[in-house]
C-alpha cells in the first residue's frame, strides 16, 4: 500500500501541478503587460504554492524512501562523514561563519545513506535556528548513559518549549512560523523513521533562546526483534 501511495503521488499528482504551474507561468509571460498588478499578484501566489506543494511532494517521498528501503549496515566514521556533508552542502567557508566541533571518531554501525539522511536533516535544523544568533556554535559529540553510548548534535540557537516536544518527531507538526523559519515539517520525522529503522532512540532537550540538543542511538542488528522491524516499516 505504501508503495502504491508512494507512486501514486509521484505521478498521479505531478501531472496537474505542472499543468497548473505551467499555465499560470505562460500567462504572466505572455499576457503579463495586459493584466492588471492584482491579478498578476494572484497568478504569482498560484505559481508560488504549486511549487511549494512539489516541494511537499518530494519530502513525503523521501519519507516513503526511508522507509521502504534495505537496511545495509557497515561501520560508518560519523565524525568523517558529517565533515565531508558540511563541505559539499555549506562550502569551506562554513566554520569561518560558525564555531563548528566535532569529537573525533565518533562511529556508528549503521546504512550510510540512511544516517546521512539524517544528518543532512538535524544539521540543516541546526544551521537554521542559529541564523539569528550573534555567535552560532554547533556540536557534535558522545555522551553515555545507563550503559549506552549515544551522538548528540547541539546548537545554541533559537530552541523551542519542552511543552510542545511531542510533537517534534510528527509529519508537518511545526514549532516556529513560516515567516520567522522555512521549512515543511517532515525533516525530524525523516530523522526519526531512520532511527526506528534501526531500533535506536531518539530524544530531545531545549529551552527557548538556549540552544536544542538531539540524542540518538542505533541498536546492533542482532538485538532488533521482528516486532521492532515491523514497526518502523510501517509506521
Amino acid at each position: 500500500e505504501l508503495e502504491s501511495f508512494a507512486y501514486s503521488v509521484s505521478h498521479d499528482l505531478r501531472a496537474p501541478l505542472r499543468a497548473i504551474n505551467g499555465f499560470s507561468t505562460a500567462i504572466t509571460e505572455d499576457y503579463g503587460d495586459r493584466l492588471d498588478p492584482e491579478v498578476k499578484e494572484y497568478l504569482q501566489k498560484i505559481i508560488n504554492a504549486s511549487r511549494r506543494m512539489s516541494v511537499i511532494i518530494d519530502a513525503l517521498l523521501g519519507l516513503s524512501r526511508v522507509s521502504r528501503c534495505e537496511l545495509k549496515r557497515e561501520q560508518i566514521d560519523v565524525s568523517q562523514l558529517v565533515e565531508k556533508l558540511l563541505d559539499s552542502q555549506y562550502g569551506a567557508d562554513l566554520e569561518s561563519k560558525i564555531n563548528l566541533t566535532i569529537e573525533p571518531r565518533l562511529t556508528i554501525n549503521a546504512d550510510r545513506g540512511l544516517i546521512q539522511v539524517l544528518f543532512e536533516n538535524l544539521l540543516s535544523n541546526a544551521l537554521k535556528f542559529t541564523k539569528y544568533v550573534e555567535k552560532p556554535e554547533i556540536k557534535i559529540g558522545r555522551m553515555h548513559s545507563k550503559g549506552q553510548e549515544y551522538i548528540y548534535i547541539a546548537d545554541n540557537g533559537i530552541g523551542f518549549d519542552m511543552a510542545y516536544s511531542a510533537k517534534l518527531f510528527q509529519a508537518f507538526q511545526r514549532l516556529h512560523n513560516d515567516q520567522e523559519f522555512e521549512g515543511l515539517g517532515i525533516g525530524l520525522a525523516t530523522v526519526n523513521r531512520v532511527i526506528q529503522r534501526h531500533g535506536g532512540t531518539i530524544w530531545a532537550k531545549s529551552e527557548p533562546k538556549k540552544g536544542a540538543t538531539f540524542y540518538f542511538n542505533v541498536m546492533p542488528a542482532k538485538n532488533i526483534t521482528p516486532e521492532q522491524n515491523s514497526k518502523a516499516a510501517n509506521y
